[in-house]
């Protein structure tokens, strides 16, 4: 759509080496969605770094995948556990998980 923003992404974070974060600032954002492919390496990464900067984060389960169903279940459980990431399909709501 033309109102949507593309950033390219040269690491496995979307916020290394790249205008995200300053582009959340300006847009006061505070929750995040994030989707993609590979749940245990990019997806996993920029999640953590979005936790770690504050924001709010949901990553839907159904819309991730990893090359195997145990590196994507290892990868969602973390983002669960450790960084209090709600991991729900996305037919659930954006609330952190216990």
């Amino acid at each position: 759509m033309r109102q949507d923003l593309v950033i390219l992404k040269p690491q496995h974070s979307a916020f290394h080496s790249t205008p995200l974060q300053h582009l959340l600032d300006r847009m006061e954002a505070e929750k995040l969605i994030i989707v993609g492919f590979a749940t245990d390496m990019c997806v996993m990464l920029s999640a953590t770094d979005a936790r770690m900067s504050g924001y709010s984060v949901w990553v839907p389960s159904d819309c991730t995948a990893a090359e195997n169903s145990s590196r994507k279940a290892f990868a969602l459980r973390h983002l669960r556990q450790s960084f209090k990431c709600s991991v729900r399909a996305s037919t659930g709501r954006m609330e952190s998980e216990d």
